[in-house]
């Protein structure tokens, strides 16, 4: 093979291995780590895969929906969205760069690597809480997914200029992943089936309501929950914020 057509070769082979999909990497052995998508930046790494291994009260998640979410990421572990694609270009513009999408891959790159600098090793940050597993369905797509209470990756999204986001683990779903509707906590089996109600569990998403204030299907769900299990205190206690009329549009659906 000429010089030529080596080099070109190389180059086609280098594009492909640096704007593709995240099928191109392996699994890190860190507790968490940051990583660049093709049009994304998100979270991995083996405190995430804690999460996704968590035992549930019942088993609720049919397998050819897990079997879904692994053909579409190309390898079996999870990921958090941190930044999506839409969001890029803003992301981008607060760090001083000018968007390109011919040169998406190596955008997400660079902003990857300023939010090392700005906030040091992803080990070192404040880990996301697991609120639990979590069911949506909007048109035809329905899925499952972990909540995560994750007020250290709010910080990163506010530097960037970016607002609140619904931070979640995708397990599986059916069809396509189901985007554009809402992922927060008020979607939490705990607070909506029976068979995964736990006091301990209702308790703690109760005492992380104030930091959802604007979050209303929360805020509903907590109180429905609470009339029904009997926990009346809590459920008077936040229904004034339910009464007041609040809603979820402050938040960015990942």
């Amino acid at each position: 093979m000429g010089k030529r057509k080596r080099a070109a070769a190389k180059e086609t082979t280098d594009h492909k291995q640096q704007s593709g999909s995240r099928k191109d990497h392996s699994m890190t052995d860190a507790p968490l780590a940051l990583k660049a998508g093709y049009a994304y930046v998100s979270l991995e790494g083996t405190a995430i895969e804690a999460i996704t291994h968590q035992e549930q009260p019942m088993d609720v998640i049919p397998p050819h929906y897990v079997q879904n979410r692994i053909e579409r990421d190309g390898h079996p572990w999870h990921h958090v969205t941190i930044i999506n694609p839409t969001e890029l270009p803003r992301a981008l513009e607060a760090i001083g760069i000018e968007y390109n999408k011919k040169k998406k891959y190596h955008l997400v790159r660079a902003l990857v690597d300023h939010i090392l600098r700005e906030f040091g090793d992803a080990n070192l940050w404040d880990p996301p809480e697991d609120l639990g597993l979590a069911y949506a369905e909007h048109n035809d797509t329905k899925a499952y997914y972990h909540v995560l209470h994750w007020p250290f990756g709010h910080r990163i999204r506010d530097r960037l200029g970016l607002g609140p986001a619904f931070f979640h683990v995708t397990i599986g779903f059916d069809h396509k992943d189901v985007h554009g509707t809402y992922k927060g906590p008020g979607t939490v089996l705990c607070l909506s089936r029976p068979g995964f109600y736990q006091k301990h569990h209702y308790e703690r998403l109760a005492e992380l309501a104030p930091f959802y204030n604007n979050d209303y299907d929360f805020i509903k769900a907590l109180v429905k929950q609470g009339i029904a299990t009997s926990n009346f205190r809590i459920a008077m206690s936040l229904g004034w914020t339910y009464l007041r009329g609040i809603n979820t549009q402050t938040h960015t659906y990942l």
